[in-house]
């Protein structure tokens, strides 16, 4: 395998330095080209960081008949579908039920466990106080999906609130590979676990969604026979394929692959990934779908560095000789002019681990090349190809203080970048109305969409519709 790790120094300004190794644009030939499509480069003293600006605006659309996050999107004949999920819970810290606590179970949580006051068993229908104390030394969270509960702690913090159980379902802290650790347990009601009378460690939704920009209207889609989240979503002339995912007990990875051919009802089973695996990055050059990166199921596995690359004519998947150069979960890619980028993404499933990596296979050659770091590390952001750039938006990870903000160590971006691969520079963008990670989203008539989405560190879920478009 041959890396190419040449880069170019930073862009100031006017000032936009070629690549020689792959006959990029230089100096003022380039920045002719920028100013003639509109994109404006503010000065290096503005900026701080010295990145240029362009040109583009978001939009607030309204709201998704659903709140999810972890979830996938892809277009087709104009219409946007939004596919799987890890079921939603509030946007912030649950707001107690109604009505004066009958029981109260504290929850205390360190690295990687959680410890209870009492027996993890309450009534049907009787309100519960919920207190989580974090005696550990990082934060953690305690997430109820189905009764969308949620609370969250920094280290020496403690959270609480009240809440409703009509069902028995399982506890688990959402920070990544904690739940893995061994953060989960068992929520019994009534004496009943979750594995009785058909409850289930699912943490996803077999709903589908059909959106469509011009009427602003959602219409059902047809639905998988499982849920999945984290699953990769990549449309091919039309055709949407649903690639691996997580589905089952929290974090197990699947191989599975299907497709929704153009104006089909019912999603058709195709050959599987050669390997098991969620949170990965993958695109097509309208021909073949390219996948990489991602992670299996256990909490410590290293990211995935193989490279996939599937042939819908003869339903055959064939494993490349080389290998992505940094291994990444929860990272997205996009391929523009023969080239499949991959950017961005998290180390090990370890949010502390974002990246800025930027690494690009140039199909033709077979070769990965090295482009300009990401300004900020991220990791489950919206990558998509819009006027020959990668438009990088959101995602999650460290904050730039110790503490982070109110107490937290992590935080949701509210950035926008654009990588122009022709000369290897980023731009900056407009921040986005809401900051978002892990949400739905694509490219339809010229229009970056963005549905749902986490907008707290974590298992965290919104209903926003949002538009960004280059001006």
């Amino acid at each position: 395998m041959a890396v190419d790790r040449t880069r170019h120094r930073s862009v100031c300004c006017s000032e936009v330095v070629g690549l020689t190794r792959r006959g990029f644009l230089a100096g003022a030939a380039k920045t002719a080209l920028l100013l003639g499509v509109g994109m404006v480069a503010a000065s290096c003293a503005a900026e701080g960081r010295g990145i240029p600006r362009v040109q583009g605006a978001w939009e607030s659309i309204g709201d998704a008949p659903f709140t999810r996050h972890a979830h996938s999107g892809a277009s087709s004949g104009g219409r946007l579908l939004v596919m799987g999920d890890r079921r939603g819970v509030a946007l912030q810290e649950s707001a107690p039920a109604e009505g004066q606590a009958q029981m109260t179970i504290h929850f205390f949580g360190r690295e990687f466990e959680f410890e209870t006051s009492d027996v993890v068993d309450v009534p049907a229908g009787v309100p519960v106080r919920i207190i989580l104390t974090n005696e550990g030394m990082v934060d953690h969270d305690l997430t109820f999906s189905q009764a969308r509960v949620y609370l969250r702690a920094a280290p020496g913090e403690t959270s609480e609130t009240i809440a409703v159980f009509e069902e028995p379902e399982v506890y688990f802290c959402s920070i990544g590979g904690h739940a893995e650790g061994g953060m989960v347990g068992d929520l019994l009601v009534d004496g009943r676990r979750p594995e009785q009378e058909g409850v289930t460690r699912e943490t996803g939704s077999t709903e589908m969604w059909w959106y469509d920009p011009v009427e602003n209207d959602w219409e059902e889609a047809p639905t998988l026979p499982h849920s999945y989240d984290h699953v990769t979503v990549v449309s091919v002339g039309g055709d949407v394929y649903s690639i691996g995912g997580y589905t089952g007990d929290i974090g197990s990875s699947k191989a599975d692959v299907f497709v929704l051919l153009t104006g089909a009802e019912e999603w058709e089973r195709r050959s599987d990934l050669p390997v098991a695996r969620g949170a990965m990055a993958g695109a097509t050059d309208g021909e073949r779908i390219f996948v990489t990166g991602g992670r299996s199921e256990a909490e410590g596995t290293p990211s995935a560095t193989d490279l996939f690359i599937y042939a819908p004519e003869d339903d055959r998947w064939t494993t490349h000789q080389s290998r992505l150069p940094t291994g990444r979960d929860h990272v997205a890619g996009v391929v523009i002019d023969g080239v499949f980028w991959v950017i961005g993404g998290r180390g090990d499933g370890r949010r502390v681990s974002s990246t800025p990596v930027t690494e690009g296979f140039v199909i033709d050659s077979g070769e990965w090349v090295v482009g300009q770091d990401v300004p900020v590390p991220g990791s489950a952001a919206g990558v998509v190809a819009l006027g020959g750039l990668a438009v990088v938006f959101g995602g999650e990870g460290p904050t730039s203080t110790p503490s982070g903000a109110a107490g937290r160590s992590y935080e949701v971006y509210p950035e926008t970048f654009l990588y122009d691969p022709t000369s290897d520079i980023w731009l900056r963008g407009p921040n986005a109305p809401l900051p978002v990670h892990h949400p739905a989203y694509d490219v339809v008539d010229d229009t970056l969409y963005s549905v749902g989405g986490g907008t707290v560190s974590g298992v965290s879920a919104t209903r926003a519709v949002q538009a960004f478009r280059l001006t």
